[in-house]
């Protein structure tokens, strides 16, 4: 009789077990705050290689963003992803808010380079921006349900190369040429037609 009860005891122990383990409850990832869920897939995003990367940015996403990666065509997702290479800087936190238990909200400023494969690295714009996004708890983790942006600026860092850019032609003790917009041109004009009536 005990032994029939201990067996029953692992028995069911081992099937609460395998319960945890469906829907991804056993994922590595079942502890991970967002936050680090975000920075995951932010390192992820901009390390993008090959083709198969997209399966790790699904993996990390829900609902419309999970829709949109899946559905990107092969084309649309090297050109965003795999064309593009990152000089990733700098990840801050800014706010998080929890909307409930399984929703939340976490305000992120990344600050990064980005070029197209081919170009001068040196020659791409510090990009600094703030987003916020949108993670669901589901299936024993968290995921990334939507990123809106809230806003943006760039700089070049000093002493990018010129190569390209011409400047205006000017010979030594000239007066610099002044430059009248298209705008400032009509408005002299409609005053000289006012003053010749």
């Amino acid at each position: 009789m005990y032994r029939s009860l201990a067996r029953s005891i692992v028995v069911f122990g081992f099937a609460s077990l395998l319960a945890g383990c469906t829907g991804g409850g056993c994922s590595s990832r079942r502890d991970i705050p967002p936050e680090e869920q975000l920075h995951t897939y932010i390192e992820k995003a901009v390390n993008v290689l090959k083709p198969l990367d997209r399966l790790d940015l699904v993996d990390l996403s829900a609902d419309s963003l999970k829709t949109s990666l899946v559905n990107m065509s092969e084309s649309s997702f090297k050109q965003a992803y795999i064309d593009r290479k990152y000089d990733f800087r700098n990840f801050e936190i800014i706010e998080r808010r929890d909307a409930s238990k399984k929703e939340v909200q976490i305000d992120f400023r990344i600050v990064y380079k980005s070029w197209k494969v081919g170009e001068r690295p040196e020659r791409a714009p510090v990009l600094d921006t703030k987003n916020r996004a949108y993670l669901v708890y589901e299936y024993g983790r968290w995921a990334i349900s939507k990123v809106e942006s809230l806003g943006s600026s760039f700089e070049w860092e000093v002493g990018i190369p010129l190569d390209d850019v011409k400047a205006q032609e000017l010979k030594p003790g000239e007066e610099p040429k002044e430059i009248i917009s298209s705008r400032e041109e009509n408005i002299q004009q409609d005053k000289a037609e006012e003053q010749s009536k």
